[in-house]
């Protein structure tokens, strides 16, 4: 009789004994530590039972009650307008307040109260040595009375494996030292807001999202498994990156044929998701053609008839893309070989030491590709001018002592 007696008497949302009973238009019945909870901690005036909106409850020492209208106007003494709870004594009123108190758990305080949180937790490591969690106290939309006090070993074991069932500690941003988080999700706003999130292995699959502490590593990412877009202008925007090499070429030829011609573009990857290369015009072969040309001069005679109608700024891009291509994006490297052209065009330098500095800076680079930059440096120069011989003389030398 006595466990079923309990059983009516228990709340149905904690299981504790009811020792106040909070009881809603709907006519169900919890104890006031969980109404209170919602209302106060949630801001929320839902029903636990049924999330029936009430905007008022009534708090009472009546646990047997089990109808809202069995309370009369006349049985409340006092009100909470704030959580719209209504009291039918003042020891209802003042245990459930005390609730929201900042008071020091231990007895030896004799209930001690404080302004807030913060002094309440030195005041606990200061005099008793012993701490709160601050992640639970601000996150678990619990009362101070139903947080735990810690040791320093303990604090530490409850953030970093958990201390009950089904909690394994708080999880910890790989990125930010020691920053931890209340829960995954927490975690998953930090993650958002603060660090780079790959998009492509996201598309790839989105149950393993792929973090980065910062661009500059999402970057390093982007070159080592995935096929970046090696233009500048995409390469400004950041984010251009494709999950495979069938991707980028579609967008080559759709976004910069401009720049490459559409039917002469050829995009190989070196070797597993290194980042995309470029060989313009089909590429350069050292083999001579049916006609005794060699393949070099084919390249550029079909390059010449993209070329023809290219804008100033389209040869230009071009030249510098492919500069940048066989400086394996070195941007000091880059930065020099811009300004040999401009010493070479203001007549700072002659022809032979702009190709002798070429030399030096595209040491790595085969001699077709250095005849491919040369051809794309003469073709910005008018045809009749002596700059756009000069080059073109070099470059033509340059491949009969092949």
């Amino acid at each position: 009789e006595k466990e079923s007696e309990d059983d009516e008497n228990s709340c149905i949302v904690c299981a504790d004994n009811i020792i106040i009973a909070s009881i809603s238009n709907c006519n169900h019945k919890v104890c006031h530590k969980c109404c209170f909870r919602q209302r106060a901690l949630y801001n929320k005036k839902l029903c636990l039972v049924c999330r029936t909106e009430n905007e008022r409850t009534i708090f009472t020492e009546d646990i047997e009650v089990e109808e809202y209208s069995a309370i009369s106007s006349s049985d409340i003494v006092t009100s909470v307008e704030k959580y719209g709870i209504d009291f039918t004594s003042f020891n209802c009123k003042l245990d459930t307040l005390n609730l929201l108190k900042y008071q020091c758990p231990l007895k030896q305080c004799k209930m001690e109260t404080f302004d807030n949180f913060k002094k309440l937790n030195e005041h606990v490591r200061e005099k008793h040595d012993r701490q709160y969690c601050t992640l639970c106290a601000n996150f678990k939309k619990a009362f101070i009375s139903e947080l735990k006090l810690y040791t320093t070993r303990q604090l530490q074991t409850h953030q970093f494996k958990g201390d009950e069932e089904g909690f394994k500690g708080h999880p910890l941003c790989k990125f930010c030292s020691g920053k931890r988080f209340y829960s995954e999700d927490e975690l998953f706003v930090h993650l958002r807001e603060k660090h780079e999130k790959c998009h492509v292995c996201d598309q790839i699959d989105s149950t393993s999202p792929q973090y980065f502490k910062n661009y500059d590593q999402l970057f390093s990412h982007f070159r080592e498994a995935h096929y970046i877009c090696n233009v500048q202008s995409c390469l400004d925007q950041k984010f251009v990156v494709f999950a495979d090499d069938l991707d980028l070429k579609s967008h080559m030829i759709k976004e910069h044929g401009n720049i490459f011609g559409n039917s002469k573009v050829l995009l190989s990857s070196s070797g597993t998701g290194f980042g995309s290369q470029l060989n313009i015009f089909g590429g350069v072969q050292n083999s001579h053609n049916g006609s005794g040309n060699r393949n070099g001069n084919g390249n550029q005679q079909r390059g010449s008839e993209i070329q023809q109608h290219d804008t100033y700024e389209t040869k230009k891009l071009r030249l510098d893309e492919r500069a940048r291509h066989y400086l394996n994006y070195s941007q000091p490297q880059f930065e020099t070989f811009q300004a040999t052209n401009i010493a070479y065009s203001k007549n700072d330098i002659t022809v032979s030491e702009l190709l002798a500095t070429y030399k030096q800076l595209f040491q790595n680079t085969s001699e077709s590709d250095l005849n491919l930059l040369l051809y794309d440096l003469s073709a910005l120069f008018p045809p009749a001018s002596i700059k756009h011989k000069e080059v073109k003389e070099v470059n033509d030398k340059s491949q009969n002592r092949k």
